[in-house]
């Protein structure tokens, strides 16, 4: 299973990161779920949840690694909110093993502000 994570800015709410199953049929049926930044430990387990497209990740012969999904959520959180230059990003896809066994990066995307006043 490959999942996908955004982050864009909102012009009232900041940075705000989405998640979802990566793929066509996602992008189709617009299964995305959205946080605000920073997130916390609950957060990230209740975005990951969210999605319609959970049930998907709890296959019951090979449940995807959610602990995993969740910390790179966090991560990335951290990271947008160390680094305010950051506007935009995407990872995708992230490919997600099985329990225990991590997620694999396998595309993404990082958009910069440009400086300010830079000459």
């Amino acid at each position: 299973t490959s999942v996908v994570l955004r982050v864009v800015e909102d012009p009232n709410f900041g940075p705000l990161i989405g998640f979802g199953l990566s793929g066509a049929v996602a992008e189709v049926l617009h299964d995305r779920a959205f946080c605000i930044t920073p997130l916390t430990s609950s957060d990230a387990q209740e975005l990951v949840r969210s999605i319609r497209g959970f049930a998907l990740l709890q296959r019951e012969h090979s449940p995807a690694d959610l602990a995993a999904i969740e910390d790179v959520l966090l991560r990335v959180s951290w990271l947008i909110e160390e680094c305010p230059e950051i506007c935009a990003l995407e990872l995708q896809p992230i490919s997600v093993r099985a329990a225990g066994q991590g997620v694999v990066l396998r595309g993404g995307h990082v958009y910069v502000r440009p400086e300010i006043g830079k000459n």
